[in-house]
């Protein structure tokens, strides 16, 4: 609990990208964060992350992800999968994911949307 706080600390007054906490000080921090009860910390790293400039990558996020999915919490999963996987080479990836889940979940007609979006190269849209 003290070193995420310290650490939100660290990004919430980040004022350049010459910060001592880069974003693979950031993943290993979140990785860690997976690891207990309350995810609520890891939520506030990655949302405080993302206002501080930083782009978290599919390794940085992956630990989590996993994390949520063992739990099955797969809403969480789609909202992680939304908000942060939708850009460059992973937006494939991340609108495949988000279609699966979505459809594991009983929102099919919503998966089929997505794919097609993604097919007709337009940006997925974000809930």
């Amino acid at each position: 609990e003290f070193i995420s706080g310290a650490a939100i600390s660290m990004l919430e007054s980040r004022t350049s990208r010459t910060s001592k906490l880069t974003e693979r000080h950031v993943g290993m921090l979140l990785w860690s964060l997976t690891r207990l009860t309350d995810l609520s910390y890891a939520w506030k790293l990655i949302k405080t992350s993302s206002a501080a400039g930083l782009h978290l990558d599919g390794l940085a996020l992956g630990g989590f992800a996993g994390a949520l999915q063992r739990r099955k919490l797969r809403l969480d999963e789609l909202r992680l999968m939304r908000e942060h996987c939708h850009l460059g080479a992973a937006a494939p990836i991340g609108a495949n994911v988000c279609a699966m889940i979505l459809a594991e979940v009983g929102r099919a007609e919503e998966a089929v949307k997505l794919l097609n979006a993604v097919g007709a190269g337009m940006a997925p849209e974000k809930d």
